[in-house]
Order: C-alpha cells, then structure tokens, then sequence
C-alpha cells in the first residue's frame, strides 16, 4: 500500500534531522560550558555577575528546549518510519510457537 512511501518518508526526514540533532546539543553542550565558566563558583574565582548568570542560563534553558524538540522529533520520526516500513505479516498478529 502507501505505508512504505510513507515510511521512507520518515526515514529520510530522520536522516536529515540526526545532523541538526548533533549541531543543536553541541550548540547546547557549548552554551552550558560558558554558563559553568562564568557562574560556578568553583570555576570561576573572581566575582560572578548575577545578571550575567541570569542571561547565561535563559539562553542554555532555550538552547535545550530546541535541543530536547529536535532529538524528540528524530527519534519519533524513526520509529514511525521503522513501524510503517517493517511487515507486520498477514494476519497481524502472530503469537509465538507455544501459545497456539
């Protein structure tokens, strides 16, 4: 039927979404790091800048949002793909050898 273009349609959208997954956490990874090296204290002796805290950790937080909204998308998008492309066989269900 249609399922498999379907399918393949989804595999290549998580094709295609496994790179920006990987930009987006070390663009996270990245904004995580500066807000340790300016806000912990054991990281940072000198004086730490509250309202440079603030803004750090604003960004971080938005940055793992979209990080979080990627990653979900490409591993839904796998497994509807995986669900649509492998056969489910003829009857559907098929139980296993010792419960027929």
């Amino acid at each position: 039927m249609m399922d498999w273009r379907h399918g393949f349609a989804l595999m290549i959208i998580t094709i295609l979404l496994f790179p920006a997954m990987i930009q987006t956490m070390e663009i996270w990874d990245e904004a995580e790091r500066e807000h340790d090296r300016n806000c912990n204290p054991l990281l940072n002796q000198g004086g730490i800048n509250l309202q440079l805290c603030e803004e750090l950790e604003a960004d971080s937080s938005a940055k793992l949002a979209r990080y979080t909204l990627v990653a979900f998308s490409f591993i839904i998008c796998g497994v509807s793909g995986l669900v649509l492309l492998l056969p489910a066989g003829e009857d559907g269900y098929v139980p296993p050898p010792g419960l027929r």
